[in-house]
Order: C-alpha cells, then sequence, then structure tokens
C-alpha cells in the first residue's frame, strides 16, 4: 500500500487508533482490518471510506471490485477528504475511462488540491485521453507548483530544459530542477507522506 494512505494527520476521524491498527492490518490480517473499517465508515470515518476503496481496488481482504472501489472513494470525496480525488482518478485512469478521470482531476483542481492538479497537467502534457496541450499542461504545472507540489516542480523543470518553452527557459528548468531535489530532500525528512509528493 502506497505510504500516502498512512497519513498521521487523521482529521477529524472518530477513533484515530483504530484507523491507524486497522491500516496496520490490512497486510497482516485483512479480513480483521476490512470489519474495523467497515465500522468507522458507519462512524464518518473519511480515511477509513478511502482505505476500504483501496482495499477493494488492490484485493486486500475482499476481492477486487474496481465498481466497489469507485463508491468508497467517491464517498471520501463526498466527505470532504480531497485525497479521494487522487485515488478515484488513478484508478479510471488505469480503467482507461479517461474521460472520468479528466472529470475527476478537474474538481480536485477546482479545489485547488495540487495533486489533481498535477494529474491534470500530465493528462494534459501527454495527451492522455484529451487533445494534447501543452500551454495548458505548462499553465497546470505552475498552479500546482505555486501550492508546493514537488513533483510538477520536477516535471516542468524537465520540459523547460528539454527546450520545449525556448532556449531561455532552460536556464529556468536547472534551477526548478535543483529546488526539487532540495524540496524532496526536506519533505522526506519532515513529512514523507505529504500529499505535494504525489505523482
Amino acid at each position: 500500500m502506497s505510504s500516502y494512505l498512512n497519513i498521521q494527520n487523521f482529521e477529524n476521524e472518530p477513533d484515530k487508533t483504530k484507523l491507524s491498527q486497522a491500516y496496520d492490518q490490512l497486510y497482516t490480517a485483512p479480513a480483521l482490518a476490512i470489519s474495523t473499517l467497515l465500522d468507522l465508515t458507519k462512524r464518518g470515518s473519511r480515511y477509513s471510506m478511502l482505505y476500504f476503496g483501496w482495499a477493494h481496488e488492490k484485493g486486500y481482504g475482499v476481492n477486487v471490485n474496481w465498481q466497489e472501489a469507485v463508491v468508497w472513494y467517491q464517498r471520501a470525496i463526498d466527505n470532504k477528504l480531497n485525497l479521494g480525488f487522487y485515488y478515484l482518478g488513478h484508478l479510471y485512469l488505469k480503467q482507461k475511462e479517461y474521460s472520468k478521470a479528466l472529470e475527476i482531476f478537474t474538481r480536485g483542481a477546482e479545489l485547488h488540491y495540487s495533486p489533481a492538479i498535477y494529474c491534470l497537467a500530465e493528462m494534459y502534457n501527454d495527451g492522455t485521453g484529451v487533445e494534447r496541450q501543452t500551454d495548458k499542461a505548462r499553465s497546470l504545472f505552475e498552479q500546482a507548483i505555486k501550492l508546493g507540489h514537488v513533483f510538477a516542480k520536477r516535471r516542468l523543470a524537465t520540459l523547460l530544459m528539454s527546450g520545449r518553452y525556448g532556449f531561455i527557459n532552460r536556464f529556468r528548468g536547472y534551477r526548478l530542477v535543483f529546488s526539487a531535489i532540495i524540496d524532496a530532500i526536506k519533505l522526506s525528512f519532515r513529512d514523507s507522506s505529504s500529499e505535494r509528493l504525489l505523482a
């Protein structure tokens, strides 16, 4: 499971201890974890909704069921957990449902959620399910960078260094890549589960 699901800043969670235990048990005792997560979802636990979706996506303690994963990720989003945009959008990408991924990442971007902005930028940059629009991608990468997203900074740096946006911008690319490395090192020590590191 991605370390980003193991976020210790469980705001507004009804039982942080049980939630943390259930997360740890997804590998060692998945059936018990699923039971605990289901109970916590009934008590309004947003992260339990996310974890429950992830368990259905990956098959931890339950059979793989992407439709059920979609339901639980959407419930997390509906309960104002922005991390749901990231996981639901990526699930849609995996399913090659690009218009749905675009919609989810766009909704997250409208809330200024930097991982969603970054993913949206990648879709436009690569032309994944949309017409390739490199200027729009650049604008989105810039937005994500302003919100502190490290991988957006790294990605724009590589594009600038390639010369795509002119020779003079190569120098900015070199500065950005150096800055992204420093940011990644600082975050890895300070908060390795920061959403600013979601790629």
